[in-house]
């Protein structure tokens, strides 16, 4: 994974491609540590800051060594079969439909190796 000055960059590049001179930045999961240092970085470049299910280290959501392999283990061998609905969605669990959205937002969120990464 590129680090955080690349990943600002990025940001960076995308919004003068658009010409944009400030945009509201949104940050959700572990993309809140980006969007927050984007924001402080460069407040001139930041409208207005929305963090959603933000963290300050991703092992927070996994208080424990057992926890934090079973989630690797997971994006190893299950990531973007929607198969962990039941964690983050428990109320949409046997609904096929949305279990295939999740899915998807998985696969379009990172690759395996990525989300490992």
């Amino acid at each position: 994974m590129p680090g955080m000055d690349q990943r600002m960059d990025d940001v960076r590049a995308v919004m003068d491609a658009a010409k944009s001179r400030s945009a509201t930045i949104l940050g959700v999961s572990e993309g809140g540590s980006l969007a927050a240092l984007f924001a402080a970085t460069h407040p001139d470049r930041c409208r207005a800051l929305v963090l959603y299910g933000a963290f300050p280290q991703f092992t927070y959501w996994f208080p424990t060594k057992e926890k934090l392999d079973a989630f690797f283990q997971y994006a190893e061998k299950g990531w973007g079969t929607g198969a962990n609905l039941h964690i983050w969605a428990p109320s949409r669990r046997n609904d096929e439909g949305f279990k295939r959205w999740f899915a998807r937002r998985e696969r379009l969120g990172a690759s395996p190796a990525g989300v490992i990464a």
